[in-house]
């Protein structure tokens, strides 16, 4: 079946059929063979959901004298026509077309229901096997599109990758917050953080990268910090001056009287630069409160710029520093 040279195969599909002619008298033939058809099998077109378009570059007029009748029901004459999810304009453009199908597009991506857990590997699938399908359906029909058009296709896929890479970055910070809770959990329940927990108190644990000024500075700091995670662990004794203790780096800095210069040193230097109140509240700390200090817990009320804060931190990391390598050159020698 075709119109001269133009095949037109598989004009009926289910219960739809589509008629082609190339007069109004001979569509009115058609109609009348198809309704005589209907009358002989006794079934019944539906002359409502019918429709004739005439395709021409101008718009058919409304009042057109031409009516044409399926049985006695008369067929309207329409500017388009959705046939098969097809849509068809009397005027051959496909501006309709394009709407229609970003229309539909937008409406399948969003009919997914994508949620937070969707990795983008999963939205990119389900957009290839889902999405396009239903945005391309027909596309075979498409030819000569306009600027416009072209446009409005580009707008669609430009929409959902920008949403679907906003899902990307929502995953990425579900995924970050989440294992920071869960960090933060183990931080508030573990007993290894006690005593992190006790010198942050008031203050983020990243506080302390603020203080270094040079990759030096950094290295005391990582050492300070992996003091702040020790475990708890049992007595032992001193191999300097016999006396027991369960935390050693609180032994040698606090007590112990092989680092009594360090510590005199050090005292010297809190004396000598920071005022007079901070060495007086120092002198009542016990070795614990003392230690705290030293790793950089807030326990005095003594209140200090930014600036001799930061240097009062350096100067008790460096301290603890020394007197660690004091203790593991002796241990070493000891040996």
């Amino acid at each position: 079946m075709g119109i001269y040279s133009i095949t037109s195969s598989n004009p009926t599909l289910a219960d739809d059929i589509s008629c082609i002619a190339l007069s109004p008298a001979a569509i009115q033939n058609i109609l009348t063979t198809a309704f005589k058809y209907s009358s002989n099998w006794r079934f019944k077109f539906n002359a409502g959901k019918s429709s004739v378009l005439r395709f021409t570059p101008s718009p058919p007029h409304k009042d057109s004298p031409v009516t044409w009748f399926l049985g006695t029901e008369p067929v309207c004459l329409s500017n388009s026509y959705n046939h098969l999810g097809i849509h068809l304009h009397s005027k051959l453009v496909h501006t309709e077309k394009i709407a229609n199908a970003c229309r539909k597009g937008r409406q399948a991506y969003f009919a997914l229901k994508i949620r937070e857990h969707l990795n983008p590997d999963t939205i990119s699938r389900l957009y290839t096997r889902v999405v396009l399908p239903s945005i391309m359906y027909g596309c075979e029909l498409w030819y000569d599109l306009r600027k416009k058009d072209l446009q409005d296709l580009n707008t669609l896929q430009h929409f959902i990758c920008k949403h679907a890479d906003l899902w990307n970055k929502t995953v990425k910070a579900a995924v970050t917050n989440l294992h920071i809770d869960c960090r933060l959990q183990r931080m508030l329940s573990h007993p290894d953080f006690i005593l992190c927990n006790t010198i942050n108190a008031g203050r983020p644990p990243f506080a302390i990268w603020k203080f270094p000024s040079n990759i030096h500075e950094i290295e005391i700091c990582k050492f300070v910090v992996k003091l702040w995670g020790l475990p708890t662990l049992p007595p032992e004794v001193c191999t300097v001056c016999g006396s027991c203790f369960t935390n050693v780096f609180q032994h040698i800095s606090t007590v112990c009287p092989g680092t009594v210069a360090l510590r005199d040193a050090w005292w010297n230097t809190v004396i000598e630069d920071y005022d007079i109140t901070l060495s007086a509240e120092l002198c009542g700390l016990c070795p614990q409160d003392l230690y705290l200090f030293l790793l950089g817990s807030r326990l005095l009320s003594v209140t200090a710029s930014y600036h001799n804060e930061r240097s009062r931190h350096i100067l008790n990391f460096r301290f603890l520093r020394d007197a660690a390598a004091w203790f593991y050159r002796h241990l070493k020698f000891t040996q």
